[in-house]
């Protein structure tokens, strides 16, 4: 198995491994409010690459045996200047992954931890000394891997259905 960046060629396999990420996602969504609408793989996987060019992000994918088993996506974040009255200067730059997904045949493997190693070291190479990683609540196997991997709670964004 080798993580690699993404290529052009492989943005069709990116957008279906996006779709069954989210597909996953709604699948464990106990509030029921998710959804895969008609269109979304496309919308969403453009979404991500244009996320990348636009914030010197990079696509990473997992592949064995010339078949890409999983991806995920870093962008990194300059502060505003809001942010910078509030911050230590060393921390106005920060990185964000997301989108981690590996096909479930291939779990257990260390894969997922393996992909976000990889992102951490590019962010770190572009000089972001934190780096921000959204998980849904209700993934708790996600949780306890990037709990394993050294990943803490930091804030929480709390919902009620009205």
């Amino acid at each position: 198995m080798k993580i690699r960046k993404a290529t052009e060629k492989d943005y069709g396999v990116f957008a279906e491994l996006t779709e069954k990420n989210h597909s996953y996602i709604v699948g464990v969504d106990k509030w029921k409010m998710m959804k895969v609408g008609t269109g979304y793989k496309k919308l969403a996987a453009q979404n991500y690459i244009e996320d990348v060019k636009m914030h010197d992000g990079v696509i990473l994918v997992a592949e064995t045996k010339n078949k890409i088993i999983g991806c995920a996506v870093a962008t990194l974040s300059v502060s505003s200047e809001l942010i910078k009255t509030k911050y230590k200067k060393e921390y106005l730059k920060t990185g964000f992954i997301k989108n981690v997904f590996v096909e479930e045949t291939f779990r257990g493997q260390g894969i997922g931890s393996k992909i976000v190693g990889e992102l951490e070291k590019y962010l770190k190479e572009k000089g972001c000394p934190t780096v921000h990683l959204e998980v849904f609540a209700p993934n708790t196997n996600a949780l306890k891997i990037y709990n394993n991997i050294g990943y803490q709670d930091h804030s929480r964004i709390l919902i009620k259905i009205l």
